[in-house]
């Protein structure tokens, strides 16, 4: 290629990677990235591979713990988008279906009704009912709310008695619901609304003490990003410094999306090869980590994938270092994994910003209230139509059938965490210059014990 290599620099690589075919790939990847210049000595030395070279010792982690993990649930192989907008039929039509599977299944609730059976009572007797259906609208007008649901028979619009009216504030558009109707002769009325949501239940904890590390929102490639701070995560990752018993005990890294600059923000990254070198530069710093850690890389709306959710996982060409890592597992968004018994749902949360707009209750600058609003509706993006794009799928792949132990997300930018109904919530902030983020504190990991679901953060 027209280029030569220090000795020292072949070494080390070799001392790593134990076969040339994997050297001679880091060498291509680092020469592409680097423009030939005119009269420029053409060179690599070692300073351009160490972004590739782990760290020769790793001091005091002698004994680490070892991954345990099942990828339970991955969208990239099962995306099966229509060719047109028919497609949000089958879409809806499947969300219908399989939200009022997991509704009858509770013993509160059975004797379900479709919306065309609900029958205007005669003699001024009232007849009570139970419906289950999509949320088409909620209005407020003169005083009175109503709600309008469909299902496969048709539309029902119901108003909402006061006891209803809160409960219906805190529903979101598109979302499926289950009403206690009331048929009067003057009309229908809710009087009350429900949630599919999260059963009540026990945190379901590892029974070994073990760490998953959980970061995101790293937007490498931009000027902004903390590169400094983020190669110090890294080598405290490595026990270079100290915690020594905390790290040795670090089984998982969560990269959560958003890792490159969107390559349309800027001028200077609207070409492929800028893309492709981001996601190299992101592989330097993972190559450095300790291969007994598993990393999970799912891709965000800034990454090199589609952008309509559910999202494949970032396109091969663009990171081909990455497929390679043998301890890196490249999933799609949303994904959950079983690390050490412990359900964790990774899901990078375009659909916050919906939920935030939507209900007064949820605010940006708490995060994981907006994750509670989706773990009650059990659905990651009920809203169609706004502010994300959802894919025409045959298949509606964003429902929580599973319910997950620990929810992750990033996108908003803040750290945050809380626990509802036994579910730990954890969003991670950004790496770049907090000046123009929402939080002041930007530059840290969740460090989470999956043996007690405790959370430390980490700069």
């Amino acid at each position: 290629m027209g280029y030569q290599v220090e000795p020292e620099a072949v070494r080390r690589l070799l001392e790593q990677e134990g076969e040339p075919e994997l050297v001679l790939r880091i060498l291509e990847q680092i020469i592409r990235s680097e423009p030939r210049q005119k009269g420029k000595l053409l060179v690599v030395r070692l300073r351009d591979v160490k972004p590739f070279v782990r760290p020769a010792t790793e001091p005091g982690l002698a004994e680490t713990v070892a991954p345990a993990f099942d990828v339970l649930f991955d969208p990239t192989n099962q995306i099966n988008p229509t060719i047109d907008a028919s497609g949000y039929v089958f879409l809806f039509r499947d969300r219908l279906e399989r939200m009022s599977s997991l509704m009858r299944n509770r013993p509160d609730f059975f004797q379900i009704e479709k919306l065309n059976a609900i029958k205007t009572p005669v003699s001024g007797k009232k007849v009570l009912a139970k419906v289950v259906g999509l949320v088409v609208s909620k209005k407020t007008s003169g005083g009175y709310m109503s709600l309008t649901l469909e299902d496969d028979t048709g539309y029902l619009r119901l108003m909402c008695t006061d006891d209803a009216i809160r409960r219906v504030e805190e529903v979101l558009i598109d979302e499926f619901v289950l009403a206690e109707v009331e048929s009067l002769p003057r009309g229908y009325y809710a009087r009350n609304v429900y949630h599919p949501d999260v059963p009540e239940r026990v945190m379901n904890t590892s029974s070994q003490k073990v760490y998953a590390v959980f970061c995101s929102d790293l937007r490498m490639g931009s000027p902004d990003f903390d590169a400094l701070a983020f190669g110090r995560m890294v080598d405290w990752m490595n026990g270079d410094l100290g915690e020594l018993e905390i790290v040795s005990r670090i089984a998982y890294f969560v990269l959560n999306g958003d890792l490159i600059e969107n390559p349309l923000a800027r001028d200077s990254w609207l070409n492929e090869r800028g893309v492709e070198a981001c996601y190299r530069e992101l592989a330097g710093y993972l190559s450095r980590i300790r291969r007994n850690v598993r990393i999970f890389v799912v891709p965000g709306e800034m990454d090199a994938t589609r952008g309509a959710l559910p999202q494949p996982a970032i396109i091969r060409k663009y990171a081909k270092l990455l497929y390679e890592m043998k301890n890196v597992s490249m999933l799609g968004n949303p994904s959950m994994v079983k690390m050490h018994g412990v359900n964790v749902l990774l899901y990078h949360g375009q659909s916050l910003d919906e939920v935030f707009k939507q209900l007064q209750s949820a605010s940006e600058t708490r995060p994981t209230s907006g994750i509670r609003a989706l773990l009650k509706a059990r659905h990651l993006a009920p809203s169609y139509g706004g502010l994300i794009s959802l894919a025409p799928e045959k298949r509606d792949l964003l429902i929580m059938e599973r319910v997950p132990d620990i929810i992750h997300c990033g996108h908003v930018g803040i750290a945050d965490e809380d626990v509802y109904r036994g579910t730990l919530m954890v969003s991670t902030p950004s790496w770049t210059d907090g000046t123009k983020s929402l939080s002041r504190i930007q530059g840290r990991v969740a460090l989470v014990d999956l043996s007690t679901f405790e959370v430390l953060w980490r700069a």
